[in-house]
């Protein structure tokens, strides 16, 4: 079985030694908060502590309104309509408090970049957007995805108490620092206020604020969120923390307290520096708006995008001009995201932002929809990219039949589409990031795409999670990539849910190495499947919830996959489904060269001495070897099966093996799959 670290993949160190300048056992990874300076002026510091103190109060509300969801109800159903109208409420509160104290010209006083903004509505919108997104972090944090992998009372104990604890802890915190920072503020004290007021890490080790009193009252929060979690989860048995979804890869009580602890505090200090030390060069809407604010750019600069929609498709190809560029939407809290959409005249128009060779680089808090030709945001060749709170949808407004007997022709709902379907999915991806390393995608949203809403190929270091996609041919897809680690996803009514596939097309042969636990997968039901013709998604039986096409050494692991009418798992190597599909990879598989050529590199056996010119072999390398299913929740699954479906159910497994009875796959505490012609099927020895 292959752990995957909760710790290694979030940056986190997980050392558990007291010093005598920390408050409290846990360590986390060093990060000082951004300098927090008081403006010069009476008013200009009444609208700082304005601006923070309505942040703060929204923070408050969405923390506490999205995690206390979470963790009373079911996947799928947060945030609950009312739950949605109380944060906009929320967010809409905190635009007036800034607006009746920043309207007088007091933003020229700020210490900030919105000294040049003129408009106090914008400065909250801006705010309050980026702390809806660390606010929403913070509740995933701390409970996951909702889901009962195991009903043991021990461990419901636990997970609750990671839930009110965690919450608890973030908001003390913030609360601590927000009071201290605002007297400050309208003393008027001069310098960095950070290390008064906030603290930070430094060689693992939490150096306190100079105030007593707040440094006394981050001790005690810190204290007691990690007395009531080890008071909580100490008594679960051990087996039972791979089966806590806040803390993926935690295995002990000190697992959990520094996941939690670390993962809060960190969102806290970025809820800080937007409502204390914000930098960012504000945009608004106009003709080229998006496109001329990044070229006039330097590396490392921050776009706050403001509410509106942009017409315009963006490009963003120099390393040396645009590295670290950072695409920060406003408005996100109120439900009014930037709208990235295609231009009204010209064409075609592939992709709304087309990105290549550049490091670095964020998106966050967009909306990218209308129908691009291709993909909502296309990334290449870049080292570290973030995909945060995006909207994608790839329709165009225009729906039309897919499949059935009025194939083509408009339509206003799937009942005019014998069947068909009725969709207006035109983008082949929503957010496709390709050939990278270092790929961050999370809190995002995918849907009405005709491959996948959320793809990431050939790419290295990869964390996929608290995302949700529904209404895609295939809900998430992470393909030809190593080091992946995918958790805490929502896929439903899809017709594929979750694909981790290795492809021969790719020229990165990579497939390996990844960690897919505590995802939802429910009800992926869309039929007919609406895949563009010729694509690997288009012969996606529909109702299957995952596809594992020919992976290394991976552990699929405490995932729910219910009620999928065709297949819960279907476990297989390109060639067997080269087979069931009817010829979908045209009897090309994947081959690379051998040692001492560069590994995961494609090659053609009719030209091995110029594709793999050290070996001068290109062997067969499609095998589905390693792989552990373990512990998943699988039932429900296969009771309306896709015609032509081979043997649905709740597993299938098929493999053509290149190495008979060497493959190594495993099933354990899952469903047992049903295996195809003379596959076998082992248990895991664990």
């Amino acid at each position: 079985m292959k752990s995957m670290s909760f710790f290694l993949a979030l940056g986190a160190v997980a050392s558990l030694a007291l010093t005598p300048a920390s408050f409290a056992a846990v360590s986390c990874p060093d990060r000082a908060p951004a300098a927090i300076t008081a403006p010069l002026t009476e008013g200009g510091r009444a609208c700082q502590n304005a601006i923070a103190k309505a942040a703060a109060s929204y923070v408050k509300t969405q923390v506490k309104t999205t995690a206390g969801c979470m963790a009373k109800n079911v996947p799928g159903t947060c945030p609950s309509v009312k739950d949605t109208e109380k944060a906009q409420k929320a967010a809409l509160k905190a635009r007036d408090a800034v607006i009746k104290a920043c309207s007088g010209g007091e933003l020229a006083d700020l210490t900030t970049s919105y000294d040049v903004v003129t408009d106090p509505a914008t400065v909250a919108s801006c705010t309050v957007s980026q702390n809806n997104v660390e606010s929403r972090l913070i509740a995933f944090q701390v409970n996951g995805t909702p889901g009962q992998i195991n009903s043991n009372k021990e461990r419901l104990k636990c997970v609750k108490t990671l839930n009110g604890s965690g919450v608890k802890y973030a908001l003390a915190a913030l609360q601590a620092i927000n009071k201290c920072l605002a007297a400050n503020i309208k003393a008027g004290t001069l310098g960095d206020l950070a290390p008064v007021c906030v603290g930070r890490y430094l060689g693992n080790t939490f150096v306190n604020p100079t105030d007593v009193k707040t440094a006394e009252a981050l001790g005690k929060a810190r204290d007691k969120v990690e007395s009531s979690i080890s008071k909580a989860c100490t008594p679960m048995a051990p087996s039972f923390f791979h089966a806590v979804y806040a803390c993926p890869g935690a295995l002990t009580v000190a697992d959990l307290q520094t996941c939690i602890a670390c993962g809060t505090w960190d969102s806290s200090l970025s809820i800080l520096a937007a409502q204390y030390s914000e930098t960012g060069t504000l945009v608004t809407p106009g003709t080229d708006a998006l496109q001329n604010a990044i070229n006039a750019a330097a590396p490392n600069a921050k776009l706050l995008i403001a509410s509106g929609t942009y017409q315009e498709d963006v490009s963003i190809t120099s390393n040396v001009l645009h590295s670290g560029t950072q695409l920060v939407g406003c408005g996100g809290a109120s439900g009014d995201r930037p709208k990235l959409q295609p231009p009204t005249l010209g064409g075609p128009y592939l992709n709304g932002v087309f990105a290549a060779g550049v490091d670095g680089l964020g998106f966050q808090s967009l909306e990218v929809s209308g129908g691009w030709e291709e993909n909502g945001i296309f990334v290449t060749g870049a080292n570290g990219v973030s995909f945060r709170d995006l909207v994608t949808d790839g329709g165009d407004g225009s729906a039309a039949c897919v499949g059935g007997g009025n194939d083509g022709a408009a339509c206003s709902s799937t009942s005019e589409c014998p069947a068909g379907i009725c969709v207006d999915s035109v983008s082949t991806y929503g957010i496709f990031p390709v050939e990278s390393s270092n790929v961050l995608v999370e809190l995002s949203s995918a849907t009405q795409i005709r491959d996948a809403g959320i793809y990431v190929g050939s790419c290295e270091g990869v964390v996929m999670r608290y995302n949700t996609a529904t209404g895609n041919v295939a809900g998430m897809e992470l393909e030809n990539s190593s080091d992946g680690v995918v958790h805490n996803n929502y896929m439903a009514q899809n017709v594929g849910g979750l694909l981790v596939f290795k492809l021969p097309g790719p020229f990165v042969q990579r497939g390996h190495d990844h960690d897919v636990l505590f995802n939802v997968i429910e009800s992926n039901d869309a039929t007919p499947n609406f895949g563009k013709p010729g694509t690997t998604v288009a012969d996606i039986p529909p109702g299957t919830g995952v596809v594992i096409l020919s992976t290394r050494n991976t552990d699929y692991h405490h995932n729910i996959v219910v009620d999928n009418n065709t297949y819960g798992f279907a476990v297989i190597d390109q060639q067997a489904f080269d087979v069931l599909a009817g010829g979908a990879l045209g009897g090309v598989f994947s081959h690379t060269c051998a040692t001492p050529d560069p590994p995961f590199e494609k090659c053609n056996p009719a030209n091995a001495a110029v594709d793999c010119p050290l070996s001068a072999s290109c062997v067969l390398d499609q095998k589905l070897e390693d792989n552990s299913i373990y512990t998943n929740t699988v039932s429900g699954n296969g009771t309306n099966p896709a015609p032509g479906s081979v043997q649905p159910g709740n597993a299938v497994y098929a493999v053509v093996e290149e190495d008979p009875g060497g493959n190594n796959n495993c099933f354990n505490g899952t469903t047992p799959a049903k295996p195809l012609g003379n596959t076998t099927v082992s248990n895991c020895g664990f």
